[in-house]
């Protein structure tokens, strides 16, 4: 079996650079008034995932696509980051997330005059 197989389709903007650049610049905003979900991290579950914040995503089922904007609302430069401790997860509107990546794709297509 090829390794592919088992790993989770990608939408293209996820990943992308200028898009996390995009994210980054709106990152205060999308703290502010995007959230819609909080979930308490007990120490069982953090001690599981000390070191691994994107396993502790994949854990209460957060959209592999959301895991880095997850990530950065949340305080975190990289996966490695989170110590396990205790917290609440803040989770931002996935609606919200799709009308920022819709603007984000406008502005890419859209032609200079």
């Amino acid at each position: 079996m090829k390794l592919s197989i088992l790993m989770p389709k990608l939408d293209d903007w996820s990943h992308r650079d200028d898009f996390n650049v995009f994210i980054e610049s709106h990152l205060s905003y999308i703290s502010k008034n995007f959230i819609v979900e909080r979930k308490e991290v007990t120490d069982n579950i953090g001690s599981i995932y000390k070191g691994d914040f994107y396993g502790l995503l994949n854990y209460v089922s957060i959209p592999f696509d959301l895991h880095y904007i997850v990530m950065r609302v949340n305080g975190f430069n990289n996966s490695v980051d989170y110590d396990g401790t205790p917290f609440v997860l803040l989770i931002p509107s996935l609606k919200e997330i799709t009308i920022l990546r819709k603007i984000f794709r406008t502005n890419k297509t859209a032609k200079p005059e």
